[in-house]
């Protein structure tokens, strides 16, 4: 019995060390492959954990590697999602405004957005397309007619008196951020369903 424990442990550790150096091969190939800016090194599976490890505000990480690693960099955030990180003000009017349409779209790898947008189906989540552009031309066209002919205004100042009594009700000192969202969802409510 001891002999073939003895005899399963190494098959174990060249398991391991087989699998560590694929998902190492496989970082530096996908890296490469798609010819992605420069950034700090990456662990398989992990990414660039432990650089936001130390601080957990990214801003401060992000001026860090931007000393090292120039205007743009990558990050990887773990599981193979690498983001590139932009952060200088000529270099994002550049990909924001002058060449829009070639970077508009979102990530469609993220299953848990897919759940929420149903499919990417909704204005938040859906890519640049021509159903997309259906959809803002509308939502536009919406906001502009309440803006412009003062129901926006009504229907705000609705909002602001059934929330007051709730804001009456509260003592000293309060947290606002309910009740913004209270007035900000019934008015979309109303807008949407005619119903708060």
């Amino acid at each position: 019995m001891d002999i073939i424990n003895v005899c399963a442990w190494p098959n174990v550790q060249t398991a391991l060390v087989g699998t560590f150096v694929f998902l190492l091969v496989m970082t530096y190939l996908r890296r490469k492959r798609y010819r992605l800016p420069p950034g700090p090194p990456q662990l398989p599976i992990l990414g660039n954990y432990f650089a936001f490890s130390k601080d957990v505000r990214l801003f401060t990480v992000f001026a860090e590697m931007e000393k090292k690693y120039g205007d743009i960099f990558t990050v990887n955030f773990g599981f193979g999602h690498n983001s590139i990180v932009v952060s200088s003000v000529d270099l994002v009017n550049e990909l924001l405004v002058e060449k829009s349409e070639e970077f508009a779209g979102r990530d469609t790898s993220l299953w848990s957005l897919y759940l929420i947008s149903g499919g990417y189906k909704d204005i938040a989540f859906s890519d640049h397309g021509p159903v997309w552009t259906l959809q803002k031309k509308m939502a536009v066209k919406v906001i502009r007619s309440y803006v412009f002919s003062g129901k926006l205004d009504c229907l705000a100042k609705s909002a602001f008196e059934e929330v007051a009594p709730l804001l009456s009700k509260q003592p000293e000192p309060l947290d606002v951020d309910i009740y913004i969202n209270l007035l900000i969802y019934n008015m979309i409510c109303r807008i949407s369903f005619g119903k708060r």
